[in-house]
């Protein structure tokens, strides 16, 4: 019997559908700074934004506070003005 392989699920945290995580952005939270994760490997909470235009512009906005809830903590500041490269 073959082994299949695992593919790991991640939800975005503004419209909380679920996709594989290669569909989805990564983002970081560095001395409360939200920042993109372009390499997904940076250490510490992530979460992560699918590639829609609606979801992307009201994470940039952080309405209803979705990176405080997401990273469970106080963002200060974030930097998301790159979100848009790949699209």
């Amino acid at each position: 019997m073959p082994k299949k392989n695992h593919i790991p699920i991640r939800s975005c945290i503004w419209c909380r559908k679920k996709v594989p995580k290669s569909e989805l952005i990564r983002l970081s939270l560095v001395d409360g700074k939200a920042l993109k994760d372009k390499n997904k490997k940076q250490i510490g909470r992530g979460a992560y934004v699918c590639y829609r235009l609606e979801c992307l512009a009201r994470v940039s906005r952080n309405e209803r506070r979705c990176l405080d809830r997401a990273f469970k903590a106080k963002v200060k500041s974030w930097d998301l003005a790159d979100l848009t490269d790949r699209i």
